[in-house]
């Protein structure tokens, strides 16, 4: 069976060689759809665990914890529901004590909206306030002029550049920032920017203040922080850790250790990322679903003109005692190495090309809304790899049915007469 097995491989073979540039083009149709369901695989990738990861860094921490309620107010700078100091240091006891150095660290934060002046211009702001060890860990910014909070100042404030251009404010000016309170009075104090910053957004560049935590607290008139962002530093599975923290936070909610609280981890914030994420699949089921279509309808077409010029030599064939059968599976064996070696091909070339955007930098140009260019990568992984190899050749067998069932349909008489 093995040795026969060979035989119609070979059949199919040089029934592929027999039209070679037929052969080929239909090789280079399969290469082509793959390098680009690849391509757009490794950059949707590359998307979610690079952009993920900055997310994270930058702005969500790995997830956050509130008081209870303080999500319902919908709004970040409401000072109507706080931690105090003494159960910040509760809660970070509680984490410190269940995960040990997998904490990098956490940062308190107290989020801020009211106006800033230099005694000649005002303008509305948005801030927070956070601890300075924490700000400069989280790197999401570009420092333009200066550094984030520096050590040591408690009236040290950081502000995007377009702010900083509407103020005329340069390293070392005061600026007044005034918080409105709910008795309907407004508290102010003087901060001195330390450093000048890109957030990578014109809204934010114009209108964000980042200040030192103890400054923003005296704006609202009292210590403590509205959220508590926390970052792993841990070789295990982030999902593992994660369900640590909450296993942790849960034991001592029950036992009265820290107060009441709610929790959200970073992909439960993230809701810009979750609909790009999502749009971005959606983009490659469609794509998937038209390179595939023209895989089978590239490969059928080619199989059906080659079978249509072998009628006579199908025909001597079935003469002489081949089984109908046997001419399908040499059919579908040069589907099966059109398949395959167009997928390895595709492969190849998707490497080269991962391998190209690695070494030599190219960008995108920045989207709506953002300062900077976005860099092009892919980043292949085995599961699409894997995913796109079984759909590639499933679809290289399934396009030789209609030509196969050709083949095999006519009278063997006729076929043999057939020039």
């Amino acid at each position: 069976m093995l040795g026969f097995d060979v035989i119609e491989g070979k059949m199919a073979w040089r029934n592929l060689l027999a039209n070679k540039r037929r052969s080929l083009l239909t090789l280079v149709v399969i290469s082509i759809g793959v390098v680009s369901l690849l391509f757009l695989s490794g950059y949707i990738n590359y998307v979610k665990i690079g952009f993920g990861s900055v997310l994270r860094q930058s702005t969500y921490g790995d997830f956050q914890l509130y008081p209870k309620g303080f999500r319902e107010l919908h709004d970040e700078s409401s000072n109507s529901l706080l931690f105090s100091q003494e159960e910040i240091e509760d809660i970070e006891d509680v984490l410190y004590d269940a995960l040990d150095e997998e904490i990098s660290f956490i940062n308190s934060r107290l989020y801020l909206t009211g106006q800033i002046s230099n005694g000649v211009q005002t303008s509305i702001f948005m801030g927070h306030g956070g601890d300075v060890y924490g700000e400069t860990q989280m790197k999401n910014v570009e420092v333009i002029e200066g550094s984030l909070l520096m050590s040591g100042s408690s009236n040290a404030i950081v502000l995007g550049r377009g702010l900083a251009s509407a103020l005329g404010a340069e390293l070392g000016t005061e600026l007044i920032l005034q918080i409105p309170q709910a008795n309907g009075y407004p508290l102010a104090e003087l901060g001195e920017v330390v450093g000048i910053v890109d957030f990578n957004i014109t809204e934010l560049n114009n209108r964000y203040v980042i200040t030192d935590l103890q400054l923003a607290q005296t704006l609202n008139d009292g210590a403590g922080a509205q959220r508590l962002l926390v970052h792993f530093d841990s070789k295990r599975p982030w999902d593992d850790v994660y369900r640590d923290a909450v296993k942790a936070i849960e034991k001592a909610r029950a036992n009265g250790d820290v107060p009441e609280l709610e929790y959200a981890s970073w992909l439960e914030l993230a809701d810009y990322y979750q609909r790009v994420i999502m749009l971005y699949n959606n983009q490659l089921y469609v794509f998937s679903l038209i390179f595939l279509l023209m895989f089978f309808f590239s490969i059928s077409n080619s199989l059906y003109m080659s079978i249509m010029e072998r009628q006579s030599e199908i025909g001597t064939l079935r003469a002489i005692g081949i089984s109908r059968s046997e001419i399908v599976r040499v059919v579908f064996g040069e589907g099966l190495i059109l398949g395959i070696a167009g997928f390895v091909v595709g492969l190849l070339l998707s490497f080269l090309v991962q391998l190209g955007l690695d070494n030599f930098e190219v960008y995108q140009p920045p989207a709506p809304g953002l300062n900077r260019p976005v860099r092009l990568a892919i980043l292949l992984s085995g599961n699409s790899i894997g995913l796109f190899a079984v759909l590639t050749i499933l679809v290289a067998s399934c396009a030789t049915l209609l030509p196969s069932s050709k083949a095999v349909r006519k009278n063997i008489v006729d076929a043999i007469r057939t020039i």
